[in-house]
């Protein structure tokens, strides 16, 4: 029988508990709605740096102390059960991780007021539940996407740990993602930490499979929320980098990012790749067989990055309405010896992280394919009814059919006419046009 355990208060774990530990998440969703919501943990140091997150895009830490269990996109099983887990090896983290943080998102086109319940649990190495909590009906509310449900960390000194201690959190917020509430997270460790390193500016957008954002609203998140002045993005560097499978036994693949461009029929209008590397507004900086892969671990979601493409938004052709970003493994090997495929966009101005999309190859979808399709940048409409209909095709079937109708007419791009005298921000400032980005997560069988 789990032990009811309050928000705030502290759960000692004793040498009984076997030195493991698996969080967990179960939800009810309200009849006929649709609702994914996922588990994700923050690793972090005695100062604040992170240490890898787990989630539905990076499964595994780099040490293998950490789990996550699978991810359920349904909410289906039994209301008793948990939906989602994330094992921890409590023996077998490295000593530099002081504390984890366990969340619960939602994602931007769904929130917690779809949910009957949500419950969060803790079990030992025998799998008997040790402690568990109710989130309260006031913290599922519309608006509200992400829980900090539980915070996990040491106690004693950095030199010298003598235990681990937990207590929940369920601290409700509007952000989707776990990238997006790295400061909150280190917030609610100083009970334990008090000298921990907050920086208010520091997020990436951690987006699902599906699930897309303007850009400009990604870039000025933070510095609206704290107060600052926003900006307007007009180039990215998309950052494309694999994670080889330890126990693959290679070295290397012979992986490529390939781009195709296309116009608002669906027409390829370009491709940009280790043979052709540059377009109107698009460059590939190089083909991974002759640059070295690079790891930058002041990044919140860090992973190697073997190429790089550099997107210049005011330069890019107005007949292109998606820039599509593709990886192909050219070893003959498919996705077998890939942990995942990452991509990260950057803003050029500031060196800014704005996002990051994850596949992880180690699903069965993965089987027998060559190629995946990660995500794309597009030119969409700024009132675009697209998200309208995504929203209400749960919610009412007439308002539902009144966006598929508004959606054929905003289908085609406005024409570009190059004897007015306008630039292309111009013309698409004139036009109501927003750049866009979207993860698809896309495994094909073509390279």
């Amino acid at each position: 029988m789990a032990r009811r355990l309050e928000a705030g208060e502290d759960f000692v774990i004793t040498s009984a508990v076997g030195g493991h530990v698996r969080f967990g998440a179960g939800w009810t969703v309200a009849p006929e709605l649709d609702l994914d919501l996922d588990i994700s943990c923050l690793m972090l140091d005695a100062n604040g740096a992170i240490k890898d997150a787990i989630f539905y895009g990076n499964m595994l830490d780099t040490s293998g102390a950490v789990r996550h269990l699978g991810d359920d996109v349904t909410g289906e099983g039994c209301a008793k059960t948990e939906d989602e887990q994330i094992s921890v090896s409590l023996n077998d983290l490295p000593t530099d991780v002081a504390a984890l943080v366990f969340m619960l998102n939602a994602s931007t086109s769904s929130d917690l007021s779809r949910t009957e319940d949500i419950f969060f649990r803790v079990r030992d190495a025998k799998n008997e539940p040790l402690v568990e909590t109710a989130l309260p009906k006031e913290c599922r509310v519309k608006e509200t996407h992400s829980v900090l449900s539980l915070a996990l960390y040491r106690t004693g000194e950095a030199d010298q740990w003598d235990g681990w201690c937990m207590r929940f959190l369920l601290e409700p917020y509007s952000e989707p993602s776990w990238g997006e509430l790295i400061p909150e997270a280190k917030k609610a460790l100083l009970f334990a930490f008090p000298g921990m390193n907050i920086d208010p500016s520091e997020f990436v957008a951690i987006m699902r499979k599906s699930e897309d954002r303007p850009l400009d609203d990604i870039a000025n998140f933070r510095l609206l929320k704290n107060g600052q002045e926003p900006t307007h993005v007009t180039s990215v560097r998309i950052d494309v980098g694999w994670t080889v499978l330890a126990s693959a036994g290679v070295e290397k693949v012979d992986m490529d990012t390939n781009i195709l461009l296309t116009d608002d029929k669906g027409a390829v209008v370009g491709e940009v790749n280790f043979n052709n590397k540059e377009e109107k507004g698009i460059k590939l900086l190089g083909d991974e067989r002759s640059v070295d892969a690079t790891s930058d671990d002041k990044k919140p979601a860090k992973f190697p990055v073997h190429e790089q493409v550099v997107v210049t938004l005011t330069e890019v052709d107005p007949k292109v309405k998606n820039i599509v970003i593709f990886v192909t493994n050219y070893s003959g090997t498919g996705f077998t010896q890939l942990e995942s495929v990452r991509c990260r966009f950057v803003e050029t101005a500031t060196g800014q992280d704005l996002s990051v999309f994850s596949v992880d190859c180690r699903q069965g979808e993965a089987s027998g394919k060559k190629t995946v399709m990660v995500g794309k940048v597009y030119r969409d409409n700024i009132c675009s009814a697209f998200h309208d209909w995504k929203f209400a095709q749960t919610q009412d079937s007439e308002l539902s059919l009144e966006a598929v109708q508004k959606m054929q007419a905003q289908r085609g791009l406005p024409a570009f006419d190059e004897d007015a005298g306008l630039s292309i921000p111009d013309w698409e400032q004139k036009a109501e046009i927003q750049w866009r980005i979207r993860g698809l997560g896309q495994f094909c069988y073509g390279e």
